[in-house]
């Protein structure tokens, strides 16, 4: 049976090591990757960001967002393509495609760019493994397990992929 394909963001994986309030920038979804800016405040990730955490509720301009943004925390994301279709490729960072939120239902249209898929240290996140639940395997739409591998509250540059 094929993946469902519902992009929703990332949603933390196993426990929640730490959750920060900041102040939105913009509009924010839960499922978002977000990076802080000069302002101080944060806003949705753009494809080659530095990344700060996931967002963990909506938040309007100025309005207070709680943040996982731990650099150990981990998150499970669909995987945008089919690039995602051998075990090989679990290790390799990758960047992420925004898509346009629902603001019916309040939620993230984030995904991993498996199409960029490499060994570079500055891609956003770093793929650990693929989500073991029931109705998930290799192939399109993939859900994996990631952590952000250029984090901003991280020293220096993320780590090469293997």
């Amino acid at each position: 049976m094929p993946n469902k394909d519902m992009p929703k963001g990332a949603e933390p994986h196993g426990r929640i090591y730490e959750l920060n309030a900041y102040t939105a920038q913009s509009t924010i979804y839960p499922g978002d990757l977000v990076k802080k800016n000069a302002a101080g405040t944060v806003e949705p990730a753009a494809a080659g960001d530095a990344c700060l955490g996931v967002a963990m509720n909506h938040a309007a301009a100025s309005a207070e967002v709680l943040v996982a943004d731990h650099p150990d925390q981990r998150f499970t994301i669909q995987a945008a393509a089919a690039e995602i279709d051998a075990q090989t490729d679990i290790g390799l960072n990758a960047s992420i495609v925004v898509g346009t939120p629902s603001a019916t239902y309040k939620r993230s249209a984030m995904e991993l760019d498996a199409s960029t898929l490499a060994t570079t240290a500055t891609l956003a996140l770093k793929v650990v493994g693929l989500d073991r639940s029931v109705d998930n395997a290799l192939g399109a739409n993939a859900r994996v397990i990631v952590r952000i591998n250029n984090h901003q509250n991280a020293a220096g540059t993320g780590s090469a992929g293997v």
